[in-house]
């Protein structure tokens, strides 16, 4: 008989709530034999085991004194530039201006996926339409892959890209507003 067997018939000859404790008890030990291995073995990793070392303040501002004095090195992110953001953005609106219903194109949004996190140096209104118009368009561009890679449009497809299009279209042309009266440089 192999072992397995011979644990098998011990286990189908108990009764289920002495399974049950029997579960129990593997749980509890294995619980109690983690903890005193979390306790027993970081002192011996760190080299000195069952004492604990205390560190006094000065120890403490001794060693801050030999930390080196250096000014902090700050990366220059890439410059945020609009011309670059308006090439874009004049692409997509000659794109939704377009649209006819059977040209279905995905829109650009290489630029802001590239700077947006530099957005925060753009005025508050801009930043806040730029961060709605691009929501707007990713969903359109997933609707666009999703019809693309199905090769299949429906008329409720047609329809939500109609209203994705036209909230675009008015959100670029406020965008477009708010530069063109010189709220950015």
């Amino acid at each position: 008989m192999e072992w397995w067997q011979v644990v098998l018939s011990f286990v189908a000859a108990l009764e289920w709530w002495q399974v049950v404790l029997g579960f129990m008890a593997a749980i509890i030990a294995g619980a109690v034999i983690g903890l005193l291995l979390s306790y027993l073995i970081p002192p011996f990793i760190i080299g000195y085991p069952f004492v604990s070392k205390t560190v006094s303040p000065s120890h403490m501002t001794s060693q801050f004194d030999k930390i080196p004095s250096t000014t902090p090195v700050v990366k220059k992110q890439a410059e945020f530039t609009i011309p670059e953001l308006r090439a874009e953005f004049e692409y997509n609106r000659r794109i939704v201006t377009e649209f006819s219903g059977d040209n279905l194109l995905s829109l650009q949004t290489d630029v802001w996926d590239a700077h947006q996190y530099s957005a925060h140096k753009l005025p508050a209104n801009l930043r806040d339409e730029l961060d709605q118009g691009y929501a707007d368009i990713h969903s359109l561009n997933s609707l666009v892959w999703l019809s693309t890679e199905l090769v299949h449009r429906s008329s409720s497809l047609d329809e939500l890209c109609r209203k994705l299009l036209t909230s675009i279209a008015e959100r670029l042309d406020r965008i477009n507003q708010i530069v063109e009266l010189g709220s950015v440089e």
